[in-house]
């Protein structure tokens, strides 16, 4: 049994999926609450994980949908010389 303190704000008896780092997805089932104090600095470093890692799936997403859209030519000559800039 997996036993975990999360902030969550769903009724008891709800279920969700929950994924981890490493893409692994659980089915978890809210069985009981607890009011605890909580730790803001805790908590604002998980919203700005959250955040970020929403701008990342909707920039990827969008990225995906314009390359499907459009045929994309790369100019080689303009990478290599971006890349000897930043050496």
């Amino acid at each position: 049994m997996l036993s975990s303190t999360i902030s969550i704000s769903m009724p008891v008896g709800s279920f969700t999926l929950i994924n981890d780092e490493q893409n692994n997805i659980f089915l978890a089932n809210v069985i009981s609450f607890q009011n605890k104090a909580k730790n803001k600095d805790k908590i604002n470093e998980y919203a700005n994980k959250q955040n970020s890692n929403i701008r990342n799936t909707m920039l990827k997403t969008y990225d995906l949908l314009l390359n499907n859209k459009y045929d994309i030519v790369i100019n080689q000559k303009t990478i290599e010389r971006v890349k000897n800039f930043f050496q």
